[in-house]
């Protein structure tokens, strides 16, 4: 071995330097020969240069594009400015740096092959960046002035008139006359372009240069550890030599943070404003027909955001190669190490648990979290731009906009109101217009209904599929029959209640905009549930109807030996024997469908506006009392007055709905039990159509069900809120008459008012997570699933396109790879050609990306078979039952197994039927319009060029089956791809549950705590090394996911929001369906990053509650070495960028909600501007 690494050549590894060197040098600021003459010349040449560019600003006061322009060109050279002047004021403690790190590139300094590797990674990283940023700086910077030049030149041999215009604006000494003027002043310019080239760049690369060449030497670090414990001298010996080689490293980092930190913190706060500015300037340019300015940009802003990731994941290595020195110490075998020693390694280990980091200026470390949180902040600053410039054409109007606004206030009441007429008016029920005659007829006919199903029920006792199925039918009956009839027999008093509702719907019964504002927000989501759930539950029983009564009627076409079914399971007083009585009985049962929606969905829009009319009352008497409370009597008493008033409504709401509410939330915990487990026997039998039936009836469930609890949940809130307005006003300056009044009301205030369950428990957010919770529980009962099933769902999908890592077919896989390339190379080429909208191009987008995705995902499948066919035959023994000790472990397993079923299940199960429906419906739209129209052209499903013309149906039914692989792809691709992960990723997380369990076993063991503790610490390792091979084949497919989430839902978004002030509400719906289930996958990804996090982490939780403080000195230091390892949580990161988890999750929706408003608003403004 000692051959082996003497053999090795390191002489290349000084190439970086070298290169460093001669940069540094031309400005004369290289720290170890420092040459004051030329850094002098270029500092105040540089210094002129931005006081001139400054003076210059003065010229373009009122033209706000050449103000950015300017900025931006000053902005470079202020960066290299700083930058020179820090490395010349630091070059001492640089030089020194130097000096130290001179052993580290003779061989000796080296003890085995992987050390020198190790170091060789992080050498071409810093060589590859030096070499790289350099000549595409100097490529811009000579293209930016060529092109001013060239470009001006070209203006004045056009017209004379016009005047000679420097690359660079800066104000000129001398006046520019002629030709050679003019010349002189450029060759003066020309000068900025190495300053600029070799000051920031080169500080760049040195700074890159010395942090990873100390990384580099951390993880060497790292690989010694066992070297240095197993060292000939002795232990002591091995960890002093240890010791002292991590003390060498921390005072280098130490150095290199007090000498760059102000540097680093210029080039964050420069590349934001340089982001922000150039884009702003970009858009205005491409905006006007200027393409190769946008070019420029994206140039310009891909090597500024190259080298903002370099500097970011400089410092992310730095973090992760110092934190894994102690991680190194966990992982060797100090189990076996005598206490003595062992005391070494814990004092080691705490030392290392501090990461070593670089800062920004000391305010923020640098780390690929910083590197996003800036791009977000550039992003930020850039839509405040170019929303303020939108904005300054539009405030001439905004008086003309305060009048339709106002009117707008009511608009949503009075628009709810309507709505619960309408509804209850078809069941005869709506308390200020009660017609018995009608709610007689419909009472009658569902009790009928529920009698004529009991009997069915009886009569199929011994069928469990039949049961659960008229249960559902019956519940939802029973609950409309029973709404109904209460909302009869109070409906004077809801009447009274809808009256008082009447009064308080126009603005003139609010004193200012924010009572307006509060009151309009909250009767808008009254609006929104309204008009969301009355289609929504329309379309649910219409689909079920429909589909049990076409199924029924072919089953009978192809085999006339069966009888009808009618679509809702009741005894038939007559049989129906044939197609004609069949078609009577189905429009018979056709009435229950209106009658829900009149009598459930009714009554639950009526109860949400109230509900919130009434919340919306308390948050308004809230602002009024922060506001307009005064230190007189009558204000206090009209207070307390509106008070009393608004108590008195919630408590009729109380009376008048508790019953409905208890019946509602029995009767949604029973469906939901009922629908689930119908969904998931729909799914293991392959009927993916009544699967998504019942999927979206328990959605409509779960929505009713959080609206109740949300409703409860703000009744709470906003009446326990005027505890906190009567405190946060000048009581302690008032008369004491009114502080005892103020002093009996803060009492009143915290006693809640509350919506209850028939008085059993209050409506709240707690109560809807029991009820899921309750819902779940039952359902559990119902396992329809074995341990390995989900592996092998995974492996039927994965080997469709060739990629399952235990047998890989690359014929296969290469096939579909050349297809997708062929497919989206043909797309890009059509979308060049075609004339650009924003429905084309979010069409585009939407069906490209996904595709995109799909390739890459395959791809890193193909690419990292090996590690993950590892991963999956090490998870292999897990499914022996023999593995896990007592039930709870069994459990555990069970919990998370049932998890990834049900993901895999129900992802399948959607996606096919999302692009399957995508697919046909693109289909027949074409087909339909050509028929209809034959000068029109067959338009494919995905929008691509194709190779021969479709002229005639043939050619085009060719093409659609040549599209139909897209389907096959996403779902097997896509899909599968997603599911393996969450099963792998699922899987570890439950071990590492079971691992906590295993705890206590470990402290009871038979052989002694030592054993017990070794064989924990053993698994603990076998998991950590799972989760690692885990991140390293997938970071790069969750860093993709994430991303083409937040491109898909952000155009997507903004094309619904734009249909849907046009009035195309379709699309709108469209979305919102599109959105769920692209927001689902996400959030199962972050939730099992979280999981992950939570069940590492929690491992030395459980340590801490065992009884610790019974154990002997010695075992109590392996336990805290445990405990030190779990305070660093196992993650899965986004291509290194972030950790996974469901801060990730809201991070991703603000975002796509910040880019979907801001340009919907943009927008907005522009056609406000231009229609005024």
């Amino acid at each position: 071995m000692e051959g082996d690494i003497k053999s090795v050549d390191l002489s290349d590894t000084i190439k970086v330097f070298t290169w460093n060197r001669r940069c540094l040098s031309i400005v004369g600021i290289w720290p170890l020969k420092v040459y004051d003459p030329i850094f002098l010349f270029s500092f105040v040449y540089l210094i002129i240069h931005c006081v001139l560019g400054i003076l210059d600003l003065a010229n373009y006061s009122k033209n706000f594009d050449l103000i950015v322009a300017n900025v931006t060109e000053n902005m470079v050279m202020l960066n290299a400015l700083i930058k020179m002047t820090i490395c010349r004021f630091y070059r001492d403690s640089l030089a020194q740096f130097l000096i130290k790190i001179r052993n580290d590139f003779k061989v000796e300094s080296y003890k085995s092959r992987e050390e020198i590797l190790t170091f060789f990674g992080y050498n071409r990283l810093s060589y590859l960046f030096s070499v790289t940023s350099l000549c595409f700086m100097s490529f811009i910077s000579v293209i930016y002035f060529l092109r001013s030049l060239v470009t001006n030149l070209q203006m004045v041999m056009d017209n004379s008139s016009f005047g000679y215009q420097l690359p660079y604006k800066t104000r000129s000494i001398i006046e520019i006359n002629d030709t050679k003027t003019y010349a002189l002043h450029c060759l003066y310019q020309v000068i900025v372009l190495p300053l600029i080239t070799f000051g920031s760049i080169g500080y760049d690369s040195f700074f890159i240069t010395l942090s990873l060449h100390v990384t580099a030497q951390l993880s060497v670090l790292k690989h010694r550890v066992k070297l240095a414990l197993d060292d000939p001298d002795g232990f002591r010996c091995g960890m002093k030599k240890l010791i002292n080689k991590h003390y060498q490293l921390i005072g280098l980092v130490d150095t290199l943070e007090n000498a760059f930190n102000l540097g680093i913190l210029e080039h964050l706060l420069g590349t934001t404003f340089n982001l922000c500015v150039s884009g702003y300037n970009a858009i205005l340019h491409s905006s006007n027909g200027e393409t190769l300015e946008l070019f420029l940009f994206f140039i310009f802003s891909s090597i500024i955001l190259s080298t903002l990731f370099v500097y970011c994941y400089t410092g992310e290595c730095l973090i992760q190669e110092s934190s894994d020195f102690a991680v190194a110490f966990y992982e060797y075998e100090w189990y076996n190490i005598s206490p003595k020693d062992l005391k070494m390694i814990l004092i080691s280990m705490i030392g290392a648990s501090k990461p070593l980091q670089l800062t920004s200026g000391k305010f923020f470390v640098l780390s690929l979290c910083t590197f996003t949180d800036i791009l977000k902040t550039s992003m930020g600053y850039l839509s405040v731009l170019r929303t303020d410039s939108v904005l300054l054409q539009v405030k001439f109007h905004e008086r003309s906009l305060l009048s339709f606004q106002d009117r707008v206030d009511s608009y949503y009441a009075i628009k709810v109101l309507t709505w619960n007429k309408r509804l209850l008016c078809i069941s005869g029920i709506w308390p200020l217009q009660v017609r018995d005659s009608i709610f007689l007829s419909y009472l009658i006919y569902g009790c009928l209904i529920e009698f004529m199903s009991f009997l069915a029920l009886f009569d199929n006792l011994s069928d469990f599929d039949y049961i659960s199925t008229s249960l559902t039918e019956n519940i939802l009956m029973f609950i409309t029959l029973t709404k109904m009839i209460t909302c009869r027999i109070n409906s004077r008093s809801i009447g009274r209640f809808l009256k008082e509702v009447q009064r308080n719907v126009f603005d003139e019964n609010y004193g200012d905009e924010e009572e307006r504002s509060i009151f309009r927000r909250y009767n808008k989501l009254s609006y929104r549930f309204v008009t969301i759930n009355v289609p929504m539950m329309t379309v649910i029983l219409v689909s079920y109807f429909v589909n049990a009564a076409l199924t029924s009627a072919l089953l009978v076409m192809s085999n006339s030996t069966l009888e009808y079914q009618l679509p809702y399971k009741i005894k038939p007083i007559v049989k129906p024997h044939d197609s004609t009585s069949f078609l009577f009985g189905c429009l018979y049962q056709f009435l229950c469908i209106p009658m829900i929606v009149s009598g459930y969905v009714g009554i639950d829009c009526l109860f949400t506006s109230s509900a919130f009319h009434v919340t919306a009352r308390f948050a308004i008497l809230k602002h009024r009392i922060t506001k307009s409370l005064k230190d007189c009597e009558r204000d206090v008493r009209e207070i307390i007055v509106e008070h009393c008033h608004l108590i008195g409504l919630a408590e009729t709401l109380e009376d008048n709905f508790t019953g409905i509410i208890f019946q509602q939330l029995l009767g949604t915990t029973l469906q939901l039990c009922i629908s689930g487990y119908h969904m998931l026997v729909y799914i293991a039998n392959n009927e993916d159509v009544q699967a998504m039936v019942f999927l979206m009836h328990v959605f409509g469930l779960s929505s009713t069900l959080f609206v109740y609890c949300y409703i409860g949940e703000c009744l709470i809130q906003e009446s326990t809120n005027l505890n906190e307005a009567f405190y946060d006003i000048k009581w302690y300056e008032m008369l004491t008459k009114n502080l005892k009044t103020i002093y009996v009301c803060m009492i009143r205030t915290r006693k809640p008012l509350q919506l209850t369950s028939a008085k059993f428990c209050a409506l709240s957010l707690c109560t809807f997570t029991d009820i899921l919770k309750t819902s779940m529980g039952y359902l559990s009962a119902t396992d329809l699933f074995e341990g390995e099933k989900v592996i092998r769902w995974n492996k039927r999908l994965l080997k469709c396109v060739g990629v399952w890592p235990l047998a890989v077919y690359d014929p296969l896989f290469l096939f579909f790879v050349i297809y997708l390339l062929l497919h989206c190379s043909l797309t890009f080429v059509d979308f060049i050609d075609q004339p650009k909208n924003i429905d084309y191009v979010v069409r585009v987008l939407t069906e490209t990306v996904p595709l995109l995705m799909a390739l890459i995902k395959i791809t890193i499948y193909r690419v990292n078979r090996r590690s993950i066919a590892q991963l999956l035959i090490e998870i292999h023994e897990d499914f022996s039952v023999e593995n896990y000790a007592n039930e709870k472990e069994k459990l555990i397993f069970l919990d998370y197994n049932r998890l990834s079923c049900r993901f895999t299940a129900i992802t399948f199960v959607s996606m096919s039927i999302v692009t399957g429906l995508y697919f046909f419906k693109a289909i027949m739209t074409s087909v339909l319009s050509v028929m209809g129209n034959s000068s029109l052209e067959y338009q494919l499903p995905y929008k691509t060029r194709t190779m021969v013309e479709l002229n005639d149906i043939t050619t085009y039914a060719f093409y659609c089956i040549y599209q139909w692989l897209i389907v096959l792809t996403m779902i097997s691709g896509y899909v599968g791809s997603d599911c393996l992960f969450a099963s792998l990723a699922l899987h570890v997380t439950g071990q590492l549950a079971i691992l906590r369990c295993k705890v206590k076993e470990a402290f009871e063991d038979s052989n002694g705590y030592k054993r017990g503790m070794k064989k924990l610490v053993i698994k603990h390792h076998r998991l950590i090394k799972l989760v690692e091979t885990l991140e390293d084949g997938y970071n790069i497919m969750i860093f993709q996911q994430l991303l083409g989430t937040t491109l898909n839902l952000c155009v997507s978004g903004y094309h619904a929001l734009v249909s849907s002030a046009n009035g195309e509400n379709i699309i709108l719906v469209t979305f919102f369906v599109y959105a769920f289930s692209v927001l689902s996958t996400l959030f199962v990804y972050c939730y099992i990053g979280e999981c992950l996090i939570e069940e590492s982490t929690g491992l030395g939780d459980t340590l801490y509650q065992s009884d610790w403080y019974d154990m002997s000195t010695v075992d109590l230091k392996m336990m805290y070495i445990c405990m030190q390892r779990t305070r660093k949580p196992l993650q899965l990161t986004s291509a290194k960028f972030c950790a996974l988890s469901l801060y990730t999750f809201s991070d991703v929706d603000i975002e796509d909600l910040g880019g979907i408003l801001v340009r919907f608003t943009s927008i907005s403004i522009d056609r406000l501007a231009e229609n005024i």
